[in-house]
């Protein structure tokens, strides 16, 4: 059986002109990357977002990890689903 899908291979970084946009996307990216935040990085992001934004992005990303990590520990697929994606490996 021939997969309907292409393997995820990855793209190039996201290219934003908005200094507000770039600002998210490197937090971001660092964050989820490193797990960690540089002081350079922080000072960007607080300097082209502000304190208040920069903690709801924080937030947001943290918000989004611990729900994906109690949806994939505690929910499993429905009764009688099967998983589409047993034969890929």
């Amino acid at each position: 059986m021939q997969a309907r899908w292409k393997p995820y291979a990855p793209a190039s970084p996201a290219q934003f002109t908005a200094a507000d946009d770039i600002a998210v996307y490197d937090l971001a990216q660092e964050l989820l990357t490193t797990r960690a935040v540089s002081d350079a990085s922080y000072k960007r992001a607080t300097d082209a977002l502000g304190m208040p934004a920069v903690l709801n992005v924080i937030a947001v990303l943290g918000y989004y990890g611990l729900i994906a990590m109690t949806l994939k520990t505690f929910m499993g697929p429905p009764e009688g689903v099967t998983d589409p994606f047993a034969d890929v490996g």
